[in-house]
């Protein structure tokens, strides 16, 4: 399925279909699933954070998870991953406890199996203790010290998909701008990015 970023490009793709005649059952499917607060992929569902990023969710969790605002939380680095959290309740709730039913009280943490904490569908997730949770952290750091670093300014690879990230900083926020299997494609994504952003100060990799 075409992936579209939010309703509005949606909808010139759309208008661009009419125009030219073009088949756009799909994309009709596309715009009413973002209108409803998520989109599908090959992997299963996908719910909009803020910010540009997506989170995987698996689809007998997507009822209740779409009844929430959710909000890309951390800066994309090692340090602070991004994470999906929502206010219910009044209080700060992680996604991944949320589809764990782990509350306020409990001391378990929602650990991501595959270290890509926006890969929240239940066959990544698992309750651990805070010891188990360093135990993992701890290797994802190995791994992440064995993976190639990026030349390019503003992509990072990701060691849980192979694919190099696209990350752009704007009034101080990150934003993401995609992930991709070459190394140079995510640099094009960020140097269309800053200048879109930045202008004539655009830091580019490829002037």
């Amino acid at each position: 399925m075409a992936d579209f970023q939010n309703d509005r490009s949606l909808l010139d793709a759309l208008i661009e279909c009419i125009e030219k005649d073009i088949d756009s059952s799909e994309l009709v499917q596309n715009y009413h699933d973002l209108r409803r607060g998520y989109r599908f992929t090959p992997d299963g569902p996908e719910i909009p954070l803020t910010r540009g990023y997506w989170s995987k969710i698996s689809p007998e969790d997507l009822e209740a998870v779409v009844q929430h605002k959710w909000f890309a939380v951390g800066d994309d680095t090692r340090a602070h991953p991004v994470t999906a959290r929502a206010k219910i309740d009044g209080r700060a709730v992680q996604l991944g406890r949320f589809v764990l039913g782990l509350g306020a009280g409990d001391p378990l943490i929602a650990d991501h199996v595959n270290y890509d904490t926006l890969d929240n569908r239940r066959c990544n997730l698992r309750a651990v203790t805070k010891t188990e949770s360093a135990q993992h952290r701890r290797a994802w750091s190995r791994k992440l010290k064995a993976g190639p670093t990026s030349k390019h300014k503003g992509v990072y690879w990701r060691p849980d998909n192979g694919l190099w990230r696209a990350v752009i900083k704007f009034q101080g926020q990150p934003i993401s701008l995609g992930q991709f299997a070459d190394e140079d494609d995510a640099a094009r994504a960020y140097d269309s990015a800053a200048r879109r952003y930045h202008g004539q100060f655009a830091e580019l990799n490829y002037g």
